[in-house]
Parts: C-alpha cells; sequence; structure tokens
C-alpha cells in the first residue's frame, strides 16, 4: 500500500471512531438525563417515605395513650366494682 492509501484510510478509521464518539455521547446524554430524572423521583420518594414515618410515629403514640386509658378504666373498675 502507498502511503496515501494509508493516509486515506487512517482518515476513514478516525471518522468511524468520531461517529461512534457522537454516538456514544448520545447514549451517555440520554443515561443522563434518566438518571437525573429518578434521582428526582427518589428525592420525592424520600420525602414521601419521610412524611409516613412521622405520621406511624404520631400513631403509635396515639395507640399508647389509648393503651394508658385503658388500663386506667381497668383499674377503676376494678376499685368500683371490688
Amino acid at each position: 500500500m502507498e502511503e496515501k492509501e494509508y493516509l486515506n484510510r487512517l482518515v476513514e478509521i478516525m471518522s468511524e471512531m468520531l461517529h461512534e464518539q457522537k454516538i456514544t455521547n448520545i447514549r451517555l446524554d440520554n443515561v443522563t438525563e434518566r438518571l437525573e430524572k429518578v434521582e428526582t423521583q427518589l428525592t420525592k420518594t424520600n420525602a414521601g417515605i419521610g412524611e409516613l414515618r412521622l405520621s406511624v410515629m404520631r400513631f403509635a403514640d396515639e395507640i399508647k395513650i389509648v393503651h394508658d386509658h385503658d388500663n386506667r378504666i381497668n383499674l377503676l373498675k376494678r376499685k368500683v366494682f371490688a
């Protein structure tokens, strides 16, 4: 092969590599965009979980209060009806 053919082949290879690089960059941009959406959704999900956790804790406190009232009522019943 002559030098000109080598150079032409090198230019072809570089052109193909550039094209593949552009495709790869487009794919990476798409993946990055999707990842940003997932991160945004994860932030919202974590906030929702935090709210649910707080609600469950408040509910548990209320159950404890009801349980304490039930114990007091039973104690009073035993003393009144004893």
